[in-house]
């Protein structure tokens, strides 16, 4: 009987691939949990004040680079390594509308927002909901996708308390990320809006309609699109929580230029 050589491949390879990483930098990572650890590094450009990924017991959790050794002995024990640095580059011009902080060419995506607002690795989730609604956001209340008052009422208190956090749009395919009523999670949403209609909603909640969160990102929407149309007639923007916007900025990098 042929012997059975995948495992004993796989293990070479991902042997190999270990090996022929060479450690140019030794560098000191401070978490945001407080802790500290050394980790190597085969990135040429990293330095100190960095933003970055690692491997092992702290791979999900932001951290930033306080010092960097380019000259170093190797320790005698293993040690984990420095997956990537992550961008934060947030370039643009930025100006206050209400309680928020709008952009018509940021550079600050959803995965961007998300990581700098919670210091851990952006994991995007599965979404659920709808890709065949027609929602008139001018007459939301007639749309039938939310049936329960409850849920409305809940989906109100978000939006009044501020609880839609970031919205994009771009070419009628847009982000939104709401943040759930006891703080604990973010949920991102899907949509596509075209002349006045969202057609396709979908939210990180495990509810496929009725979804409070879904429900605060159409009021806020509904408040905050036709202010903005009128004022700047761009279909394309980034809009963000202006107190959430400090927050972001803390880590943040790059050309900003903001007005408020």
């Amino acid at each position: 009987m042929e012997k059975d050589i995948t495992s004993d491949v796989i293990s070479k390879i991902v042997f190999d691939k270990k090996e022929n990483r060479i450690p140019k930098r030794l560098v000191n990572v401070n978490f945001f949990d407080g802790s500290c650890l050394v980790y190597f590094s085969d990135v040429e450009n990293i330095k100190q004040g960095n933003l970055v990924l690692v491997e092992g017991k702290k791979q999900d959790m932001l951290g930033r680079v306080i010092s960097v050794l380019s000259t170093f002995k190797t320790p005698p024990y293993d040690m984990q390594w420095v997956e990537r640095v992550i961008d934060n580059d947030i370039s643009g011009s930025y100006f206050k509308m209400d309680n928020d902080i709008v952009s018509l060419n940021s550079t600050l995506t959803v995965n961007k927002f998300i990581t700098l607002l919670s210091k851990f690795r952006y994991n995007s989730k599965p979404s659920y909901g709808n890709d065949n609604v027609e929602i008139e956001l001018d007459n939301l209340e007639s749309s039938n996708l939310f049936k329960k008052v409850d849920v409305k009422l809940r989906g109100q208190f978000l939006f009044e308390n501020e609880h839609v956090l970031y919205v994009s749009l771009k070419n009628g395919v847009g982000k939104a990320v709401v943040l759930s009523g006891n703080y604990s999670n973010y949920y991102e949403i899907d949509f596509k809006f075209i002349n006045g209609k969202i057609t396709f909603l979908t939210c990180g909640c495990p509810y496929f309609s009725d979804c409070k969160h879904s429900y605060a990102f159409l009021l806020k929407l509904k408040e905050f699109y036709p202010k903005f149309i009128k004022q700047y007639g761009s279909k394309n923007f980034t809009m963000i929580n202006e107190k959430v916007f400090k927050s972001v900025m803390e880590l943040a990098k790059g050309k900003i230029e903001l007005d408020i």
